[in-house]
């Protein structure tokens, strides 16, 4: 099933270099995405409500890959990913990583469940999740706002500053589907 164009977010605050380039060449080596946007480097998201532990900063983006996956198929790849690059899946939600791989968007599809929420809440607040994914699918109207994703990433404009773009891990990862 074909559903339209399905846009991975990715992160990593663990040897970020290292593991972006092995979980996106899997990645790739499996769904053959297509594009990739620019990495950027932001500061970890503190704990809510926790102690500020000065976490290193995670290198963030996002990639296109054409619809023809199921929601949960594609998260079970996504998470066999992870766990290869050395993430442990019982790790604290807030801890470093080594990599992080989620579905923001499946074209159209809106999923609540346990296991998967589609499209990804944090699109509509974290900026280094709305300017990637907008980078690739500007145009493409998010299946709850109704609005493009160009539209909600300028809503970030202001806190863009905050994302330090990081040419030289982006060309290795484009160099992956080149």
């Amino acid at each position: 099933m074909n559903n339209g164009p399905i846009l991975i977010a990715f992160g990593s605050n663990i040897a970020p270099e290292r593991h972006l380039v092995d979980g996106l060449t899997r990645l790739h080596a499996v769904t053959g995405w297509q594009a990739i946007s620019t990495v950027y480097r932001t500061k970890a998201i503190p704990v809510p409500g926790g102690p500020d532990t000065h976490d290193p900063d995670f290198f963030n983006g996002a990639v296109l890959l054409d619809g023809g996956w199921e929601p949960l198929e594609l998260r079970v790849l996504l998470k066999t990913i992870e766990r290869a690059t050395g993430r442990h899946p019982d790790a604290p939600r807030w801890a470093p990583r080594s990599l992080d791989l989620d579905i923001a968007l499946m074209g159209d599809r809106v999923v609540r469940s346990a296991d998967l929420t589609l499209p990804d809440p944090d699109i509509l607040t974290r900026p280094f999740l709305a300017v990637t994914l907008a980078q690739l699918l500007p145009e493409w109207r998010h299946p709850e706002e109704r609005v493009t994703l160009e539209v909600i990433a300028a809503r970030f404009a202001p806190r863009q500053r905050e994302m330090i773009a990081e040419p030289g891990i982006t060309a290795r990862l484009r160099a992956i589907a080149a």
